[in-house]
Formats: C-alpha cells, sequence, structure tokens
C-alpha cells in the first residue's frame, strides 16, 4: 500500500434499500458537517425485489430531513 493509500477510509453498506441509502446519507452528512473525508459505497442486489417496509415515515423524518438538509417539500415531491 502505499502512503497516499494509508490515509483514505472506505465505507461500504451491503443492502440498499431504506435502511442502506438513509445510513449512507447519514454518515455522508455527518463527515461534511465534521471535516471528515471518506467515501461511501452501498452494494445492493438489482434482482431483490423491495418488499415495501422501510418507505413509512414516522414523526422522526422531519428531523432526519432537517438534518440531511432536505427540504420536505422537496421530499413529499
Amino acid at each position: 500500500m502505499s502512503d497516499t493509500n494509508q490515509n483514505e477510509a472506505a465505507i461500504v453498506i451491503v443492502g440498499g434499500g431504506t435502511a442502506g441509502w438513509l445510513t449512507a446519507a447519514f454518515l455522508a452528512r455527518s463527515a461534511e458537517l465534521n471535516g471528515v473525508q471518506f467515501s461511501i459505497q452501498v452494494i445492493e442486489a438489482p434482482q431483490i425485489e423491495a418488499i415495501g417496509v422501510g418507505e413509512a415515515t414516522i414523526p422522526s423524518i422531519q428531523r432526519t430531513l432537517q438534518f440531511l438538509g432536505i427540504p420536505e417539500a422537496v421530499f413529499l415531491k
């Protein structure tokens, strides 16, 4: 490994869907706010169909969107 690669950090999230993508979004936003740099990759299987359990929203979605910097009106569209 070269010296330039020793300081590079990478996170791989196995499994997409709501949980995987929200995890990636939270990690990316947290890194941005804290001045940390790393790559994030979400790996999901295209042959696995969504089962639709993660799409429900709960009252805390407003705080989630606020933290991620996503306007609620944009999310609802």
